[in-house]
């Protein structure tokens, strides 16, 4: 099936702009209420719920051998996402709550930066001792 042509050179381009709008206007009215994570008011909270599921990620972790089943990784894998997702947002989450207005930017421009180094150096380690353990 072929189409006739059309001459959209001439088109103004369509700006999808309404749904960034909508969602700033809902950011900027939920912003007004209280910080509330999974029905905890305080970040602490979500951070100790996160470092509990990671407790029991490493718990399933020492319970698999090669007969476990797929489901048990997929639960694995959830556990560790909800750690890592959770912990995260739990984390800055209370530096803002922690930080002054005026210190706001310098804190969360350091938070980020080490996150960064530390997933860079973490990876360069994992791959030095993967080089180690590896036979020639």
């Amino acid at each position: 099936m072929h189409l006739p042509p059309t001459d959209r050179a001439h088109e103004p381009p369509k700006l999808l702009l309404h749904r960034p709008i909508a969602l700033c206007g809902l950011s900027l009215k939920r912003a007004k209420r209280p910080l509330v994570i999974l029905g905890f008011e305080h970040p602490q909270e979500v951070a100790h719920l996160s470092g509990a599921a990671l407790v029991l990620t490493a718990a399933v972790m020492f319970t698999i051998t090669q007969n476990s089943s797929g489901f048990i990784l997929i639960g694995m894998s959830l556990l560790f996402g909800f750690t890592n997702g959770f912990g995260g947002f739990a984390n800055q989450a209370t530096l803002y709550r922690q930080t002054r207005a005026e210190e706001i930017a310098v804190a969360s421009g350091l938070y980020r930066t080490f996150s960064y180094m530390g997933a860079i150096f973490s990876s360069s380690f994992a791959e030095s001792s993967l080089v180690v353990a590896l036979p020639r």
